[in-house]
């Protein structure tokens, strides 16, 4: 119900699932580097980011986020480089109902795996929903799973697309 509660279960490593019973603001990015469940409980839940990246998922293995809302929120005017959500390196995620918002764009998926599942939203982002690249210190190439049944984009534009490829 708490940031406090969700850093120490996300450290303990114990823990393989997390149910969110509130919504959390946070006033830093927040890391996921191991296997882990993260349930929004009863609903979506949403966990709000002051002018900060939202989640990164770094080398974590599998990962499954669902039923949450990750909403950047102070964002300012022109590019900073904010996402949502972060998926790097080895991580496997399945982001299944979330939306993602309030960034430059919704989610960076950057040399790693992400399957989309249920309604994943990226709308309400400055420059778009979902990038997939491969950073320069990368090894692993990026692939994006789903179909467009699964996103949605309320916001785009041209210039802010929905997916967009860099590598």
């Amino acid at each position: 119900a708490t940031l406090e509660q969700l850093e120490s279960a996300l450290a303990d490593e114990t823990v393989n699932t997390i149910q969110l019973t509130g919504d959390i603001v946070s006033d830093k990015t927040l890391e996921i580097t191991r296997p882990v469940i993260l349930l929004g409980a009863d609903g979506q839940k949403t966990i709000s980011f002051e002018n900060k990246n939202g989640f990164q998922i770094v080398n974590a293995g599998d990962v499954t986020l669902e039923n949450i809302k990750l909403d950047v929120t102070g964002q300012q005017e022109g590019w900073q480089g904010l996402y949502a959500l972060q998926v790097y390196g080895a991580s496997n995620a399945v982001i299944r109902n979330i939306a993602a918002t309030g960034a430059d764009a919704g989610i960076l998926v950057n040399g790693a795996a992400v399957t989309l599942e249920g309604i994943v939203d990226v709308s309400g982002n400055e420059f778009g929903g979902i990038e997939v690249s491969k950073g320069a210190l990368v090894e692993s190439n990026p692939s994006l799973t789903g179909s467009a049944e699964n996103l949605k984009n309320d916001t785009e534009e041209a210039g802010k697309p929905t997916i967009c490829l860099l590598y």
